[in-house]
């Protein structure tokens, strides 16, 4: 398995998360002060639904953003050659009969990558 270059998929992915992110904080910003999003009546709240999603977008973003900060900051770490199961390790588990490989990685846990 060549570590570095899952480490840089990772970093793809991520990278593709996060503009994802910005984007839908944009679009729902952008939705939320819109003229057409404004209230009709005290139970309209499209608006300000709108403006929660916009900051919960920004704030996954900002996570994203985090993430990939700290991965590249600690690169060289990570992709030192280890025997254990740590911070770092890529390793393969044969789980139900197929083969999955995992990186440990200290942030952005769940990630499904294709190498």
């Amino acid at each position: 398995m060549d570590k570095t270059r899952f480490f840089n998929a990772l970093i793809e992915t991520l990278r593709e998360e996060l503009i994802h992110a910005v984007n839908a904080s944009k679009d729902a910003a952008e939705y939320a002060t819109n003229e057409e999003s404004r209230a009709e009546s005290q139970w309209d709240t499209q608006g300000l639904e709108a403006s929660y999603l916009a900051a919960g977008q920004a704030g996954q973003a900002k996570q994203w953003a985090e993430a990939i900060e700290e991965l590249q900051s600690e690169r060289e770490d990570l992709l030192k050659t280890n025997n254990t199961v740590s911070l770092g390790a890529l390793f393969k588990c044969d789980i139900g009969g197929s083969e999955e490989i995992f990186f440990f990685a200290g942030v952005a846990g769940g990630q499904v990558i294709d190498v």
